[in-house]
């Protein structure tokens, strides 16, 4: 059901609603310590920071792609 959540007609679960949807068979602990057991993990926006240097994002995205390149560099 974690993976389907068609099944309960919806189209994503959040540990609040899969809770609501389970209440009677866990507390709310419970129910986040099973996703993240699971392998999933809370994602909220995070901010992007005015103060980065873009010459050195540049460097860093050029430095990559070369990696990318090479057939001998696992990413």
């Amino acid at each position: 059901m974690i993976e389907n959540p068609d099944i309960a007609k919806r189209s994503f679960w959040t540990a609040k609603a899969f809770h609501g949807y389970i209440s009677i068979e866990c507390s709310y602990q419970t129910a986040v310590r099973f996703f993240h057991r699971q392998g999933f993990a809370l994602k909220y926006p995070r901010p992007w920071s005015d103060r980065q240097d873009q010459k050195i994002g540049g460097a860093f995205c050029q430095k990559v792609s070369e990696l990318l390149q090479q057939d001998n560099v696992d990413i």
